[in-house]
């Protein structure tokens, strides 16, 4: 489950950010011979800035299904104290 969920956010996410700055540079004609190599390093760093935040996101996600299936096996063992609440109108 966890590939097909960040599968397609590492395209669109990841990818697609850095290849965001390399297209727009270029629709605005600022890419050119001469500053090709400065473009290409920003897109790198778009890239990787936003590849951080993927690996982020996939701790993220780990924790919080880690967090839920410990939660659900507390729920089945029954381990918790148990409350009675009554309401008084």
């Amino acid at each position: 489950r966890l590939v097909q969920i960040f599968s397609a956010k590492i395209v669109l996410e990841v990818f697609g950010a850095g290849g965001a700055i390399w297209g727009f540079s270029e629709s605005l004609t600022l890419r050119n011979p001469e500053t090709q190599e400065f473009w290409r390093f920003w897109a790198a760093l778009t890239g990787f800035v936003f590849f951080i935040r993927f690996i982020l996101q996939i701790i993220d996600h780990t924790r919080e299904k880690k967090a839920s299936i410990h939660d659900k096996v507390g729920m089945q063992v029954g381990t918790g104290a148990t409350e009675t609440t009554s309401l008084v109108v």
